[in-house]
């Protein structure tokens, strides 16, 4: 059975919450927007039986820097993170990242993530990042992902400074609009396994010049859906390489 706790941190002078190993799902009522402890720096540590983190659990939290998920998290419920946006650091997402199942929608949208390296490992209908996952983390410069099969709607929408993406081979799914409005991005490659490619996903990309998506050494490529207007204000795109199994798009 899963626990819960629901408490308001709101005391000036707080440095670290510290949640217990005894519980398997945080649901912490966590806007600090108009809390004295603002004022504060905090680092968030989840003890390592926790196995997911609820649903707006630290939303709009600006005094969060750091957050510490334990050994066993395996899913960032939707909205967990959503707005803490002094939030900069986390070990999960490090150069030896934490395997996840799932972060659900909007998980850390608007935080101040700089660099993450991601690791979700389960089945392709199960396992990947929701939609709106990590969208409008202005400061947000790389992504490195070593497992997901799935990056669901607009998973990276606005994240202007994003120029460095790496997709790991077994992607499968990119839903609509995931790399829609990211500004800086000049370059991507997409892997041969991809399945399909959602509308709109590089709309509004503006530096954007080269794409390829990867053909299997057979020539065998598995795509077969390229949305529509994915390169919708693309205007500075020069090169399009994609698959042979891809006749036309729109």
């Amino acid at each position: 059975m899963a626990h819960f706790i629901e408490k308001r941190y709101d005391t000036p002078g707080i440095k670290t919450i510290k949640i217990s190993d005894n519980l398997r799902k945080i649901t912490i009522v966590g806007d600090m927007t108009d809390n004295p402890i603002q004022s504060q720096t905090v680092s968030v540590r989840f003890g390592n039986k926790v196995e997911e983190v609820g649903k707006k659990c630290l939303v709009n939290s600006l005094s969060v820097t750091d957050v510490f998920f334990g050994t066993n998290t395996q899913i960032v419920d939707a909205s967990a993170f959503m707005g803490c946006r002094n939030l900069t650091g986390c070990d999960a997402f490090g150069t030896s990242p934490q395997t996840f199942l799932k972060i659900e929608d909007h998980a850390f949208a608007g935080t101040g993530l700089k660099n993450i390296t991601l690791d979700l490992s389960g089945t392709v209908y199960d396992t990947g990042i929701e939609a709106y996952a990590f969208a409008d983390c202005k400061d947000l410069k790389s992504v490195t992902m070593t497992r997901s099969s799935f990056l669901a709607e607009h998973a990276f929408d606005g994240c202007e400074s994003l120029t460095d993406v790496k997709l790991p081979n077994k992607t499968s799914y990119v839903y609509n609009g995931v790399f829609a409005n990211c500004t800086s991005l000049r370059s991507i490659t997409f892997p041969s396994q991809i399945w399909s490619m959602g509308s709109e996903m590089f709309k509004g990309c503006t530096s954007l010049s080269n794409v390829t998506i990867e053909d299997s050494a057979d020539n065998r490529s598995i795509m077969d859906y390229l949305g529509s207007s994915v390169f919708d204000g693309c205007e500075n795109l020069k090169s399009i390489t994609l698959p042979a199994s891809i006749s036309s798009f729109t």
